[in-house]
């Protein structure tokens, strides 16, 4: 018979007084009638506090289900986020007119503001989280764009999800630890898929790039240190660093202009030379345009901040 981290739980400790309660709320609500869902383990409904509505990640519902083939859910708007962690099985998904197929280790983010269809296709065992808040919306775009509503993720994701629904069988839920578990799956399905996505090329660019910034390389130089056309190499950098070329090449700069104005005592020509511009005109404005400060006034406020000085 099938038996989950969170039975083992409640066979430990038993469920708790607020589990006893949602459990109730729960017969009646929206998994009641629902076909194909053979076991259900898990909080459900999650009630987050003011605070963390406006200011946190927060779940507004988390469960993990054994389904079988019967299970199939159609949804045309809500407004929330969802995402799902399949560990056994396979789940059929539609969503922006696109079909798609996810199983074990797979992950499916899905904005519910648009219509979404799924349906397992075998028996099912997987994890999902109805959430919303802080970044929410800037992940799903990011990873949507970058690789779609399927992707595939490491046993550091896997874990972080039971850690999220062990954390909401607790009597006291800790929203910001919720907040905190919810941003380590998120942030941690992307860089899972970057490291997966990175090309070698794109690798190797990172690293002449942080090797010759101080020189007077070219996109055609570093694009023809890669082996591939300038325009080809532009668009997959983008799309796996998240920077285009050049502004991954002015971010090396910058940042060496920063430490170099803030622990030494060279001038703003002596800065702009050694971070491989050609004029300090040129050096200045670049670094305004990054800092949103002169190079000058940077080295002024960080004298006044770490040396206790007034303007």
């Amino acid at each position: 018979m099938y038996r989950n981290h969170l039975e083992l739980h409640y066979e430990k400790n038993g469920p708790s007084p607020r589990q006893r309660q949602l459990d109730h709320v729960q017969e009646s609500a929206i998994i009641h009638g629902e076909k194909g869902i053979l076991e259900r383990h898990g909080l459900g409904f999650h009630f987050p506090s003011p605070f963390a509505k406006q200011n946190l990640f927060y779940v507004i519902w988390a469960d993990e289900f054994l389904l079988n083939t019967e299970y199939m859910v159609k949804r045309d708007f809500l407004d929330a986020f969802e995402i799902y962690l399949v560990e056994e099985g396979t789940m059929f998904y539609r969503y922006e007119g696109k079909d798609y197929h996810a199983g074990p280790g797979d992950v499916i983010f899905l904005d519910l503001r648009r219509p979404v269809y799924y349906k397992a296709e075998s028996q099912v065992l997987m994890h999902q989280v109805m959430f919303d808040g802080n970044a929410s919306g800037g992940y799903f775009d990011l990873l949507m764009q970058r690789y779609g509503p399927v992707t595939h993720c490491g046993s550091r994701v896997a874990h972080r999800f039971r850690k999220l629904q062990q954390e909401l069988l607790k009597d006291m839920v800790n929203d910001h630890y919720i907040s905190l578990l919810l941003h380590n799956i998120l942030s941690g399905v992307l860089l899972d898929q970057q490291e997966m996505h990175t090309t070698d090329p794109v690798t190797e660019a990172q690293y002449y790039i942080k090797e010759h910034f101080k020189e007077q390389i070219s996109l055609d130089m570093i694009a023809e240190n890669c082996g591939l056309s300038k325009y080809y190499f532009s668009r997959q950098f983008k799309e796996q660093t998240g920077f285009t070329p050049w502004d991954y090449l002015t971010s090396q700069r910058i940042r060496l202009a920063m430490q170099l104005l803030s622990n030494t005592k060279m001038s703003i020509e002596q800065v702009s030379e050694e971070c491989g511009y050609q004029s300090a005109s040129h050096f200045v404005r670049a670094f305004k345009k990054a800092a949103e400060m002169t190079p000058t006034s940077f080295r002024r406020h960080y004298i006044s901040v770490t040396m206790g000085e007034s303007d």
